[in-house]
């Protein structure tokens, strides 16, 4: 419990006060801070995938499919949820996004901290080197196609 207060609550509370007391600084920050949570995961993952590399094969062919999806399942609750929620279609697309990307690092963080399990963390580490390229056709998406919607 102390690990995801450190790790969630304490940095999203502290970004959540910073944009309200100064919303310049907590603009320009926020590249920083996501380039920075993006370079975090992604260490992760290549750990991960370092660790279970002589498995990786036998794991892919394993969580695969369910990891896709997973993360189809997480686009379309997310999308769908903000549409229904009166979002945007540029909005709800975001919301989306978001959603795959939490769901790969609360997943290594309970695999990694709280079960201290390498091998639990896989399909989490899968689901996070396959988001990427969910989330690389969502923006593609969303800056070709959604912004003519919205």
């Amino acid at each position: 419990m102390a690990t995801l207060l450190v790790i969630i609550l304490i940095p999203v509370s502290l970004g959540m006060w910073l944009r309200c007391a100064t919303p310049g600084f907590a603009s320009s920050a926020e590249r920083y801070v996501s380039l920075f949570g993006l370079l975090v995961l992604t260490a992760l993952v290549v750990a991960i995938v370092m660790q279970m590399r002589d498995q990786l094969g036998l794991l892919l062919q394993t969580a695969g499919l369910a990891v896709v999806l997973l993360n189809l399942g997480g686009i379309a609750i997310g999308f769908l949820g903000g549409r229904f929620g009166g979002l945007s279609p540029v909005d709800a697309l975001t919301v989306a996004i978001e959603l795959g990307i939490k769901n790969a690092t609360l997943g290594l963080l309970v695999t990694l901290t709280l079960l201290e399990s390498s091998e639990m963390s896989v399909p989490s580490a899968v689901y996070g080197v396959l988001m990427f390229a969910f989330g690389v056709a969502l923006i593609v998406f969303g800056r070709t196609r959604a912004r003519r919607i919205a």
